[in-house]
Order: structure tokens, then sequence, then C-alpha cells
């Protein structure tokens, strides 16, 4: 199983008094100030922005610590608009917000330090400002967890083929599971046992770049997660499938 998380290492994080890591999410609204729409594939435009705020961290928060290791502190989703339209040339959308969400409460201060200071951002070719930042509460991940996506979710086989969820729904959500207790095991160390994920039966299909000249389908869903409360958390940050480094595989709690 190939997978490409956008998390490498859960090494330095806060710890509540059960054990799990204190998962920070913050929600950054913008406001459009010109008349340019996003563009469908706006994930590239969203990773470039992001990854350039972490240019502007000091070097003590960005993504390295001390024994040299990678340490991919941030997932996020793709933008979510109430007031969106649908055109030729792209998303057509006054205000939207996007989600961000790290292990690390320094990580997410630095990145409201750095919303809140340069306020201005540009996102391909359209040109916004920060409305206002929320930070969002931690959810409850103890039992039965119901979700449903955020941003639409990628599965690859061993072969590197997207799986059809519409056409092998069974195959589509073993490879999801198997995803996340592949990864968490090689990254945190830890066995996994018990960890389920059952899904609705419906999915809503969408075909999203997820490379300079490849589109994929991708399938936004709801379900059930079940299992350790650890590797909920782990999926929460890092998203669920593939190409979690576009902004896809982000979910909720519901």
């Amino acid at each position: 199983m190939k997978v490409m998380f956008y998390c490498k290492l859960i090494k330095h994080c806060y710890v509540d008094d059960r054990g799990g890591c204190i998962i920070k999410s913050i929600e950054v609204y913008f406001k459009r100030m010109n008349n340019a729409c996003l563009s469908y594939d706006n994930g590239y435009q969203i990773g470039s922005m992001i990854y350039n705020i972490t240019e502007d961290m000091s070097s003590s928060l960005i993504m390295h610590d001390n024994q040299g290791y990678t340490d991919h502190v941030i997932s996020w989703a793709l933008p979510i608009s109430q007031d969106k339209k649908f055109k030729s040339k792209g998303i057509d959308t006054d205000e939207f917000k996007i989600i961000i969400r790290s292990y690390n409460k320094k990580k997410i201060n630095s990145f409201k330090k750095i919303f809140n200071h340069r306020k201005v951002f540009s996102i391909g070719k359209v040109k916004c400002k920060v409305k206002r930042l929320r930070e969002v509460p931690t959810p409850t991940l103890s039992g039965p967890v119901q979700f449903k996506t955020v941003s639409p979710v990628l599965i690859k086989d061993e072969k590197n083929n997207p799986v059809p969820a519409d056409k092998d729904k069974e195959k589509y959500v073993d490879e999801l599971e198997s995803s996340i207790i592949e990864n968490y095991s090689k990254y945190c160390g830890s066995a996994v046992d018990g960890f389920v994920i059952r899904v609705g039966s419906s999915f809503k299909r969408k075909a999203l770049k997820v490379s300079s000249a490849t589109k994929h389908r991708c399938y936004s869903f709801h379900g059930f997660i079940e299992g350790d409360r650890k590797v909920k958390e782990f999926a929460y940050y890092c998203g669920l499938g593939n190409n979690t480094h576009f902004g896809l595989g982000c979910w909720e709690v519901l």
C-alpha cells in the first residue's frame, strides 16, 4: 500500500490527561478582494500559500525538530463556501473558509499570528483578506464516531491505481482502513487492533487534479469510525487516504 500522508512524525505534541494528543484546529475566513474565481484545482494553490506561510515562521517553528526529523504538523481542507457558484472559469465566491489542523499548539498559534499580521493573501488569481479566525474545539473521539468528509477522499491500491468507490465499495473501504492502520503503526510504532470504518451507501464523485497532469476520481461520503481513540486522532489529523497534502481527505465529526 503506497500512501502519502501530510504527517510524518507525531513526536512533540500536547497530551491530555487520558494520554491522547490535543488536536488544534482553526478556521480561517477569507473575503475576496477582486473578481477572480477560485480554480477548480485550487488544492495546489492553497498548498503553495500554506507552504509560503511556513517559510515566514521563525526557525524554531519550521517543520523540523532537533533530531532532524521532518515533522509535518499541519493538515488542511479545501475551501468551504456557502455562496459559491460554479462557472466555466472556476468557483465564484465572495467569502470562504479553510480549516487547518495540527497536533502542535505552537504551530497553530504561529499560523494565527501570521494570518492576523499579513491579512492579505493570494490563492491563484484570487486576492483575499482574512476576515476572521476561529479556533475549533477538539471533538470527542471516544466510542463510535459518526463523521462526514469535508474534502473528497482519494484511495489508491498497492499498484498506485485509484480505487473506484462506486464500482467496488468493499475494496475501497478495505484500502481506506489499511492506509490508516499501516501508517499509524509505522509512524507511531504501535500495532492496531479493532479499527473499523463503516461507510454509508451514498458516494459523491468528483474529479480532482492530484498532480501536474493527472486527475483522479475522489469521493465524498459519511459513515462511522470505531477503534482506539489515538488511532482516530491520527486519522482526524492526517486525513483519510492519499494526497492529503493537496487538501484531500479532511473529515469532521457529526
